[in-house]
């Protein structure tokens, strides 16, 4: 039997409060065990996941911070943990975004470039899984309809939201990592200690361009 599961990061304005969070405290380690993020399910230990772009996805910048994205987590690992390698085809027809149990082969993934409005109006990516015994393929979509998305590698002008940041993000869920660190957690705070699995990005910010401490500890933890 599989299982699939959404994952969604918003983007929330510069400098207001997320959620309910007005104040922000220290959590201790054990809230980023590894049971509280990787709740149904990992890939094989040490496997080798292969993914292309979809048809429509943009070129340039924009495939070179996906890329970068993905560098990010393959470079934050220990042992056990899957490596992500793009030697897919591209510009071709891989599947269907919600549908990541129909993609071709076995340890597979793919990236869409979509309009997210039907999660609403203020998610940036979204990443579903299909699981088995084991996580097998997965799914990334971006939000094509955006017009403040920023894909340079340099300071994030104002007010823009940045593609890189949310490649990281993404990825991070493509490799297991099934619940956000909570906005209310210590790890989230709006400057750049925030962790890269936070539920959200701020414009302007490109801090989670990077796997954070916490990020890692929970991620190698898991294999």
């Amino acid at each position: 039997m599989t299982m699939r599961k959404v994952f969604r990061i918003a983007l929330v304005a510069a400098l207001v409060a997320v959620g309910s969070a007005a104040v922000l405290t220290a959590t201790p380690a054990s809230a980023h065990t590894v049971g509280n993020h990787f709740t149904r399910g990992r890939w094989p230990a040490n496997v080798t996941i292969q993914y292309g772009l979809n048809t429509g996805f943009p070129t340039g910048a924009w495939r070179s911070q996906a890329y970068a994205g993905k560098e990010q987590w393959n470079n934050a690992t220990s042992s056990g943990e899957p490596t992500i390698l793009w030697t897919l085809a591209d510009d071709v027809n891989h599947g269907t975004a919600g549908s990541p149990c129909g993609i071709s082969g076995f340890n597979t993934g793919a990236l869409f470039w979509n309009n997210l409005d039907y999660l609403g109006s203020g998610t940036l990516g979204a990443t579903r899984l299909c699981v088995g015994s084991a996580i097998f393929n997965f799914t990334i979509e971006f939000d094509s309809t955006r017009s403040n998305w920023y894909n340079g590698t340099g300071d994030n002008p104002d007010s823009n939201a940045d593609f890189w940041s949310t490649a990281t993000h993404e990825f991070g869920h493509a490799v297991g990592f099934w619940e956000h660190i909570a906005e209310s957690d210590g790890a989230c705070p709006n400057d750049g200690t925030r962790a890269t699995m936070c539920p959200s990005i701020y414009n302007g910010t490109e801090r989670q361009r990077t796997v954070a401490p916490h990020d890692i500890h929970t991620y190698d933890g898991a294999y």
